[in-house]
């Protein structure tokens, strides 16, 4: 959600431009997470079917359950790592975590 510029902001600081191939906001689809029209964009756009998708984001409804929603694989990322997440649903506490998901 929010505007590609400050998407691709947040993505420059953290180090993560470098991996990436493409970038899908709701201000290019004009729509918001959780509607799954914004996660099926991003499976067309890499060229694959969503239940090849992992969906990493910091929210349990609006990024993984919604990505689950549309048939992908919903991680949350909670680096506090307070809460339990629901069936299904991957949880990761670090971004380096992420590469281990996409080799199982």
């Amino acid at each position: 959600n929010m505007s590609a510029d400050l998407q691709f902001e947040k993505l420059r600081r953290l180090g993560l431009t470098p991996y990436l191939d493409l970038l899908v906001t709701s201000e290019e689809i004009g729509v918001e997470k959780p509607d799954p029209r914004l996660f099926l964009l991003c499976a067309e756009k890499a060229g694959t079917a969503p239940e090849r998708c992992l969906f990493v984001g910091d929210s349990l409804e609006k990024d993984a359950l919604a990505a689950r929603t549309a048939g992908m694989q919903g991680v949350w990322y909670q680096p506090a790592g307070r809460q339990e997440a629901p069936a299904g649903i991957l949880t990761i506490h670090r971004l380096t975590e992420i590469p281990g998901l996409l080799r199982t």
